[in-house]
C-alpha cells in the first residue's frame, strides 16, 4: 500500500478548500494510505482524521503578526497584486521543517500532494521535501499560481510561457522585478525536484503545457475531480414548491441565480451579469417576473435594475442546494476560474447553467441539453441565452433541468482517484 501525504493550506471544511478532502477520501477508497495536513486546526471540527500543522496556541501569535504584517504591506504598497503576493509568500527561504511533515503524518510518504500553498509552503519548502523522501511531488492546479511567477490568475499576460519580469499586472516596466526573482526561483527548484503538473479541466492542461515551468514536466490531468451528494443535491419539486411559498416567490416568477465566494471578486464577471440583466430587463414582461437570488460575501457591486433581490450570504452547500433549487437558472461569468466549482453543483440540483467558456464548463455544458455556453465577456451574449431561456415553454424548461441532472448523475464521484491512483503509482519510487 503507497503512502500520499496531501498537504493544503486552506481550511478543508470550507469552499474550494474542500477539494483536499474530496483527494483524499477518494485515495482512501482507491486503496491507498493517505494524511491529509493543513496549515490550522479546521472550523468545521467533524472531520476529526485532518491533521493540522501549527496548534491554535501558535495560530493565535500567527494571526496576530500576519495582521500586524499585512497593515504595514497595505500602507507600504499600492498594488492589489503585489499586497496579495507578500501577504502569502515567505518565497525566498523555505519556511516549514520538512521532517515535521512525516512525525505529524506517522510514514514516509510515497507521493506528496501540493492542493493549496497560500501563506503556507513554497517552493523550495517542495524541493526539501523531495530531497529528503525522494518521491514525487503532484502540484495541484488549483489556480495558475502554481505555474506564474506571483500571480494567481494572469489576465491577458502570457509571460509565464517563457519568463515574467516587467509584470503588467504590477504596472512594472523593470525586467528584474519581483515577478521575476519568484519565476527565477521557481525554475531553480523545477530544475531539482520531480514535480508533476496536477490538473482538472482541459483548459488548464492545455495552460500548464505551455508554461515555462511545466512544459518538460509530466502532467496528469484528472477529469471530473470533485464529489457530489446525489442524493443530496438531487431535483425535488416539493422542495422547489416549499421554498418558492417560504420566500414569497410566485410559479411564474422567473429566478436568476448568481453565487461566488465573494460578490466583489471582479475576476467571476459579476458586472458582466449584472449589464446582461439591465439589457434583458427592457423587455416588461421579464421586468415583472425576474428575481435575482445571490449567495456570496458581500452585496453585488452594482444593483441591477430589478424589482426584487434576495441575498442570502455565504452559505454552507446544504443550503446552497436549496437555493439552486429554487432558481430557474444559473449565470456563472468568471474570466478565469479552475472550475467554476458551483457549475456541477446547479446541475445535479437540476438547475441549467448558462456559462462563459472557461474551466470545465465547456466539458459539462452542452447548449439547448442542460444550458448554453457564451464565449467569454460576450455580454449581449449573455443577455440573448437568459432571454432565450426565459421564454421557452415550460415543458422545455423541465426537460433542460432534468437533462441537468442526468448530465452529471454519472460523474463527479470518486472514480477520478482511480485515473490518479494510477498515476501515483507510474510517478513514484518503489
Amino acid at each position: 500500500m503507497l503512502n500520499i501525504l496531501i498537504i493544503s493550506s486552506s481550511d478543508p471544511t470550507q469552499t474550494a478548500g474542500y477539494g483536499a478532502i474530496i483527494l483524499r477520501d477518494g485515495l482512501e477508497k482507491a486503496g491507498f494510505n493517505v494524511k491529509l495536513i493543513t496549515k490550522y486546526k479546521p472550523k468545521n471540527d467533524s472531520h476529526s482524521n485532518i491533521i493540522f500543522y501549527y496548534n491554535n496556541i501558535i495560530k493565535f501569535f500567527r494571526i496576530i503578526v500576519r495582521k500586524v504584517r499585512n497593515r504595514i504591506i497595505h500602507i507600504i504598497f499600492k498594488n492589489n497584486i503585489l499586497r496579495s503576493f507578500l501577504r502569502d509568500n515567505i518565497l525566498f527561504l523555505p519556511s516549514k521543517n520538512p521532517f515535521k511533515f512525516i512525525k505529524l503524518a506517522g510514514f514516509f510518504p510515497d507521493a506528496i500532494i501540493i492542493f493549496f500553498t497560500p501563506a503556507f509552503i513554497n517552493y523550495l519548502d517542495m524541493m526539501l521535501l523531495h530531497k529528503i523522501y525522494k518521491c514525487p511531488i503532484f502540484v495541484s492546479t488549483t489556480d495558475m499560481y502554481p505555474f506564474t511567477g506571483i500571480c494567481h490568475y494572469s489576465g491577458l499576460c502570457k509571460k509565464y510561457e517563457y519568463y515574467c519580469g516587467a509584470c503588467p499586472l504590477l504596472g512594472s516596466k523593470f525586467k528584474y522585478d519581483i515577478s521575476w526573482v519568484a519565476m527565477k526561483i521557481k525554475h531553480f527548484v523545477c530544475k531539482r525536484t520531480n514535480l508533476i503538473g496536477l490538473c482538472w479541466t482541459n483548459e488548464y492542461e492545455n495552460l500548464l503545457s505551455k508554461s515555462s515551468l511545466f512544459k518538460n514536466k509530466p502532467i496528469v490531468k484528472i477529469p471530473a475531480f470533485m464529489y457530489l451528494e446525489k442524493e443530496m443535491y438531487k431535483p425535488d419539486k416539493l422542495i422547489y414548491y416549499n421554498l418558492r411559498r417560504k420566500y414569497c416567490i410566485d410559479d411564474n416568477d422567473y429566478v436568476l441565480m448568481i453565487s461566488s465566494v465573494s460578490l466583489n471578486d471582479k475576476r467571476k464577471g459579476i458586472n458582466d451579469i449584472i449589464d446582461a440583466i439591465n439589457i434583458i430587463v427592457k423587455d416588461s414582461d421579464i421586468y415583472d417576473k425576474l428575481i435575482v437570488v445571490t449567495t456570496g460575501e458581500g452585496n453585488l457591486p452594482n444593483k441591477p435594475n430589478v424589482k426584487r433581490i434576495l441575498n442570502f450570504g455565504l452559505v454552507n452547500y446544504n443550503d446552497l442546494a436549496d437555493i439552486f433549487k429554487l432558481s430557474d437558472i444559473f449565470i456563472s461569468a468568471s474570466y478565469e476560474d479552475v472550475g467554476p466549482g458551483t457549475i456541477p453543483y446547479a446541475l445535479i440540483c437540476g438547475t441549467p447553467v448558462i456559462s462563459y467558456d472557461t474551466g470545465f464548463a465547456p466539458e459539462v455544458i452542452s447548449n439547448y441539453e442542460n444550458g448554453f455556453i457564451v464565449k467569454k465577456k460576450d455580454i449581449k451574449g449573455l443577455a440573448e441565452k437568459i432571454k432565450e431561456h426565459f421564454y421557452f415553454p415550460k415543458e422545455i424548461k423541465e426537460k433542460m433541468s432534468g437533462t441537468a441532472y442526468q448530465s452529471v448523475k454519472y460523474m463527479f464521484d470518486y472514480t477520478f482517484a482511480n485515473e490518479l491512483g494510477d498515476a501515483i503509482k507510474k510517478y513514484s519510487v518503489w
